[in-house]
């Protein structure tokens, strides 16, 4: 499952793409961005798991259908400061 998340995420924009790092482990996902992390996995109805920090300090757990991963995670790792994203 993991590697089909992995190749989900090659599909994100090249512009999103150059801004980040992408880590693969047996937890999970994790993608950086600066001193921002995203951790991501995939649960057992197929949505995927996302944690980010929303508030300082504070990490919001989200589980997001498969078919709104990409347009989520481009909306959290372009945010200009911390908040909740909402589909």
């Amino acid at each position: 499952m993991t590697n089909i998340l992995l190749a989900e995420l090659n599909e994100l924009p090249k512009s999103v793409l150059q801004k980040i790092s992408i880590s693969n482990s047996e937890f999970g996902i994790t993608i950086n961005k600066g001193a921002m992390q995203i951790y991501l996995k995939e649960n057992r109805a197929g949505d995927i798991e996302i944690q980010y920090e929303s508030q300082l300090h504070e990490m919001t757990t989200q589980f997001i259908p498969r078919k709104d991963l990409l347009h989520f995670l481009i909306a959290v790792i372009d945010r200009n400061k911390l908040c909740k994203i909402d589909l």
